[in-house]
């Protein structure tokens, strides 16, 4: 996975925010998913079309944690999501 590349939440998926979580249903497979606070804002971020290092950043910024730090747990979700098919490449 390139940090420099956009990825964007697969077309038929439902979402619905619940407090500061977003929950994920995969009608296609019958499943669902959920992100927490950060993650939902990830998906956030996603859904805008920005690549995974300028999320990495903002998370850094909106969350005060180390660029390093947001860099790798954004790296880490970006990859579950795609190996959960929650993502496609743009």
């Amino acid at each position: 996975m390139s940090i420099g590349i956009t990825y964007r939440p697969r077309a038929g998926l439902c979402t619905a925010p619940h407090g500061s979580a977003l929950v994920i249903l995969d009608l296609d497979r019958e499943t669902y998913f959920s992100l927490d606070e950060v993650g939902t804002r990830v998906w956030q971020l996603l859904a805008l079309g920005m690549s995974v290092d300028r999320i990495a950043g903002q998370v850094a910024c909106e969350y005060h944690v180390p660029v390093e730090r947001a860099g790798a747990d954004v790296g880490e979700l970006v990859a579950t999501l795609l190996n959960l098919k929650l993502i496609t490449s743009r």
